[in-house]
């Protein structure tokens, strides 16, 4: 039997397929922490800090034992996986499949599809990757180091939406683009990332002075309330646009780079494809 654990949304403990009973939430917690350990011994200090924070009881390391106790009880017959007493801590043994490691691949696929061309492709596997978030991450898990790890995937999974969008324009589904991101820039005014995007969509789809005005937009917003010009990527697209120099089908925009678990295929519906609650 395979087991699975899910935290791109409520966490869920799965056994072959079939859902293991909820575990209590900061059991949840302890569970994510070795799982992303990947095999490493993690500290009983580092448990109980990433667990309870400063808010520590006395009773937190007993309360770690009583945990280890259960998970051990939901792989006591089991030859795949085993949550071993090591000096100091505990190690996950075995395998234990993640899905966000699943999120990982499919980001690598897209990263060798897009450097071949093959746009659909990339496409794809962008839309399995987005599929696979069922929630907002670690949802209802306490503790510090699910709050860093929920930041964490948030942020990676605005960076495939924002993938899904520039793949959008280079194809030429500007209209459809354009929609989608007006949409996050509503919720993201400052992003220079998205703002190209739009303006680059606008441009290709004949709309020259709309894309021109996107800028000023974010240039007034960035000077007034932050102090500071566009960065010089922004200013470059900004410059091509004023002399049509702009060609068809080319990224415009650096794809940011984000890191794999803090310790190291569904789809996406058309038109309404971003969840701002997912999104923040």
């Amino acid at each position: 039997m395979s087991w699975r654990l899910a935290v791109l949304g409520p966490v869920e403990l799965t056994d072959g397929g079939v859902p293991v009973p909820p575990l209590p939430a900061k059991q949840q917690a302890a569970l994510a922490m070795l799982a992303c350990a990947r095999g490493r011994t993690v500290s009983v200090e580092e448990l109980v800090d990433g667990v309870w924070g400063a808010a520590r009881p006395a009773s937190a390391v007993g309360a770690l034992r009583n945990y280890a106790w259960a998970l051990r009880k939901h792989w006591a017959e089991q030859t795949t996986i085993a949550l071993c007493s090591e000096p100091g801590g505990y190690r996950l043994g075995g395998t234990l499949e993640l899905d966000i490691d699943r999120v990982d691949r499919l980001r690598a696929q897209v990263a060798a599809a897009r450097a071949a061309g093959r746009l659909d492709t990339a496409d794809t596997a962008l839309r399995s990757a987005l599929g696979v978030w069922r929630g907002d991450p670690f949802a209802g898990v306490p503790g510090p180091w699910a709050t860093a790890e929920r930041t964490r995937l948030r942020r990676i999974r605005r960076l495939l939406e924002e993938d899904l969008l520039e793949l959008t324009v280079e194809r030429g589904e500007f209209s459809l683009a354009i929609a989608d991101l007006a949409a996050l820039i509503t919720g993201d005014p400052h992003s220079e990332r998205l703002r190209g995007l739009l303006m680059t969509a606008l441009y290709r789809a004949g709309h020259r002075t709309e894309a021109l005005g996107e800028y000023q937009r974010i240039r007034r917003l960035l000077v007034t309330e932050q102090g500071i010009e566009p960065g010089p990527a922004l200013a470059e697209l900004h410059r091509r646009i004023l002399a049509d120099e702009l060609p068809p089908h080319v990224t415009t925009l650096p794809t940011p780079c984000m890191c794999s678990c803090a310790a190291r295929d569904g789809g996406v519906q058309r038109p309404n494809r971003f969840s701002p609650a997912l999104s923040g």
